[in-house]
């Protein structure tokens, strides 16, 4: 069969706010949360716009946030 000639993850950072995350969780854009029952996530996003409540004085704020990018290269037989 095919063969793995190459595996490499390509690293990077960016920014986003706690705003932007729990817009995010708002938005369902992530495909795990397509699966979950919709009181299952509204429970979801209820608890985490609480915590963002409690924990993040300024929720607009960048927050660093790390990326690994994998990439792998196989020949044909």
């Amino acid at each position: 069969g095919w063969r793995l000639r190459r595996q490499d993850g390509l690293q990077y950072s960016t920014t986003m706010t706690a705003t932007q995350k729990i817009e995010a969780f708002r938005g369902r854009i992530y495909s795990s949360l397509w699966r979950l029952p919709d009181e299952v996530w509204r429970a979801g996003v209820e608890a985490m716009e609480k915590a963002l409540a409690e924990h993040y004085p300024d929720p607009d704020a960048p927050q660093p946030v790390e990326h690994t990018f994998f990439v792998a290269v196989y020949e044909r037989p």
